[in-house]
């Protein structure tokens, strides 16, 4: 985990050069080394890891190195300190909120923030400790709600459900048992097809890379602008037509189920009708994406509601497991799940701790119990709603994420006026830890938790030591990865990173402190007022995704997937993506139809080294970057 946390720290933050190394689906970190391990464990013979042995290393680097990227630890460190930093060219911060700020939030210090984002000095320890243990404590509470919940509906997921996991297979797929001692590569690397996938893979996204360099080279052919975009009248909506090519992400929507596939990409012409109509009913020209207003057809807000209603929905499939496992809990201490994993009562008597924690400490800093509530149940419901999607479909959302956040959410039916002052601070004070997409927001850790969850359960990993073990291992790498950025930040300089800002190579962090401050600034001085048409939305998008969950219940022959209709209204980048989803959609349907169940288990070896060989070119250029020690 040491050695993952400090590459983490150069490959995601400091250059920037490999987007999410540690947190992604599928995770660059885990795979890559998973893949090296594997191939040297089998001469070890005897002497070597097992499989199980393996595969706990994989799951361990799966939830630990998540923290380590420029949307959790990259993103909560600076962020209780950005507001006095940029403070000092936003005079109005000054007079109107930074005074309102608690103090044990970030070191007052004027020096040691100045330094933490200018650099050229040494870490002033004696004023972090107090900050970062209020922090750090927090981020351990959260991680013990989510993991707390993923164990509570392991099995209901995996054994009741039987979600697909499409992600999970991939490392199942890479070891297999050896006779004796050590385990070797499994079936999919020694196929033929794996070592396709991954020399087209790789030949492609490295050349597609090489040639922003080296201009002179012919670039693959991934990206074509097909048709200009339309500045008036109706076909505005089709903004401008990409053809796309992004290898990885079309062999996952090859490995998920067809249902999912279809959904995202029906659901995406549909949110394109229906924006051209509204349009055609007198609304401004613009393209389906992105259009974030709550005027109709708000497909954010539908998005939304979906995913509440999914939220729900979840639990009222799983509501006998639920019954069951509380009347363990009750009648039972030692009473265990299926799985052999630690006791229900253990689990639930961690996720009231953990919860309770999370409420007190927002109550701390401010917040009035009720919205306490709001805050921590909203941003666990999206966190679990995400892990189940992951289960469902294998999507760490890079390039998808989601555009109303949960700040914006509280303020749609009572408007920002329902907030106190404490309140505002504390939501964009703590936005990391609620904030969606890109495969590097504290989404992933639930999500991940789960798939090495899963990943235990096929290779009958004993749930009870690797829970521990993923305690243990997350523990640590919140440790050193806070040590490790700090230690980098003030002799580096926070805003030189490439994860910070432009100038150090295409980042973004700098652009999220600033807007926090600003949208800080805006609700001290005015009031937003409740978003009728955005509850109206909301609530349209929550019945679809209803009604659409009944009928897949009723109907197995119902095509459609709240998931996908979900996925297509609330995420920017479908208007990239859809045409991933068709492809694998199409290719998966003509396999099952012509070839059947057996000529698709015959290609999945070349998806799942598509998949791979997209990491591997990940990993690579990564490693050019830290050698070179520039973005690249």
């Amino acid at each position: 985990m040491i050695v993952v946390d400090a590459v983490a720290l150069y490959a995601d933050i400091i250059y920037n050069s490999a987007w999410t190394f540690g947190s992604g689906s599928p995770c660059i970190a885990g795979l890559v080394s998973l893949l090296l391990l594997t191939l040297v464990n089998s001469r070890f013979h005897r002497r070597g890891l097992t499989r199980r042995e393996l595969l706990t290393i994989y799951c361990i680097v799966l939830v630990g190195g998540t923290l380590v990227t420029k949307g959790i630890l990259g993103m909560m460190l600076p962020s209780v300190i950005s507001l006095q930093y940029y403070g000092h060219v936003r005079p109005a911060w000054e007079t109107t909120f930074l005074h309102t700020i608690p103090g044990w939030f970030a070191p007052t210090d004027v020096q040691a923030v100045d330094s933490f984002f200018e650099g050229r000095a040494s870490v002033p320890w004696s004023v972090w400790w107090g900050p970062l243990a209020v922090w750090l404590s927090f981020v351990l509470a959260l991680f013990g709600c989510e993991l707390s919940l993923v164990l509570l509906f392991r099995q209901q997921w995996i054994r009741n459900e039987r979600l697909s996991f499409p992600m999970a297979q991939v490392p199942l797929e890479f070891v297999e048992s050896g006779d004796r001692g050590a385990s070797g590569p499994g079936r999919v690397i020694r196929s033929s097809g794996f070592w396709i996938g991954v020399a087209i893979a790789f030949g492609l996204t490295f050349l597609d890379h090489l040639t922003w360099y080296v201009p002179w080279l012919p670039a693959p052919p991934m990206y074509y602008e097909a048709v200009p975009p339309q500045k008036v009248g109706p076909m505005a909506a089709l903004g401008q037509i990409n053809i796309i090519i992004w290898p990885d992400f079309t062999a996952i929507a090859y490995l998920i189920p067809k249902e999912i596939s279809f959904s995202c990409w029906v659901f995406w012409i549909v949110r394109v009708a229906m924006t051209a109509g509204a349009i055609a009913a007198g609304a401004a020209p613009q393209p389906a994406e992105p259009w974030s207003s709550s005027d109709f057809p708000a497909p954010s807000f539908q998005g939304v509601g979906a995913l509440l209603a999914l939220g729900v929905w979840s639990v009222w499939l799983a509501r006998p497991h639920l019954l069951h496992l509380v009347r363990s809990a009750w009648r039972s201490p030692e009473g265990q799940d299926a799985g052999g994993g630690l006791p229900y009562r253990w689990i639930l008597l961690a996720l009231i701790a953990s919860f309770s924690y999370l409420i007190l400490f927002l109550c701390m800093a401010g917040a009035r119990l009720v919205v306490a509530l709001v805050i921590i149940g909203l941003a666990v419901t999206y966190h679990m709603v995400w892990a189940k999607m992951r289960a469902e479909t294998g999507i760490g959302f890079n390039s998808l994420n989601f555009p109303v956040t949960l700040d914006s959410l509280v303020q749609v039916p009572f408007g920002s006026g329902v907030l106190r002052r404490p309140e505002i601070i504390l939501l964009y004070s703590a936005r990391w830890a609620y904030m969606g997409g890109n495969q590097m927001h504290f989404e992933v850790v639930g999500s991940n938790a789960i798939e090495g969850l899963k990943i235990a359960d096929s290779a009958r990993v004993a749930a009870r030591p690797l829970t521990v073990a993923l305690i243990v291992g997350f523990v640590l790498s919140l440790v050193v990865g806070a040590w490790l950025i700090l230690a980098g930040a003030y002799p580096y300089g926070f805003v030189n990173t490439g994860a910070a800002s432009d100038a150090g190579g295409n980042g973004i962090l700098e652009g999220h402190f600033i807007a926090n401050g600003d949208t800080i600034y805006q609700l001290f001085t005015s009031t937003a007022k409740p978003d009728t048409s955005g509850m109206i939305a909301i609530s349209a998008g929550a019945a679809a995704a209803f009604v659409m969950g009944v009928l897949r219940s009723r109907f197995w022959w119902w095509p459609l997937h709240p998931v996908g209709y979900m996925l297509s209204n609330l995420s920017w980048g479908m208007n990239r993506h859809y045409l991933q989803f068709f492809i694998g959609w199409a290719a998966k349907t003509a396999v099952l139809r012509w070839g059947g169940l057996r000529l698709y288990r015959r290609t999945m070896p070349v998806a799942v080294g598509v998949i791979i060989g997209t990491q591997v070119n990940a990993a690579a250029w990564a490693a050019v970057s830290l050698i070179l020690k520039q973005w690249i």
